[in-house]
């Protein structure tokens, strides 16, 4: 358990750069901004496929004030990526 929770959070992480990276100033052009954040039977997971369904959560919900906070959206983004590769 203490494996996936690490996990989950180097996963919060990648993706929360990666959701408010796109304001900030250009990568290098040799910079990964895609990474690979997950396996699900040898299959990867990149931060842009969990950030797109993020988006799309937050879009289904409404209102800025039906959105979960970042964390639980990450959250809520990976289960259903999962899920789906499953």
């Amino acid at each position: 358990m203490k494996t996936h929770r690490r996990n989950v959070t180097i996963l919060l992480a990648l993706v929360s750069i990666a959701a408010t990276g796109f304001a900030q100033e250009s990568p290098a052009p040799d910079a990964n901004i895609n990474p690979a954040v997950l396996k699900v039977n040898d299959d990867l997971v990149y931060a842009a496929e969990i950030s797109m369904v993020m988006q799309n959560i937050a879009g289904q919900m409404g209102g800025r004030d039906k959105v979960p906070d970042q964390q639980e959206l990450v959250q809520m983004a990976t289960q259903r990526v999962v899920e789906q590769k499953l």
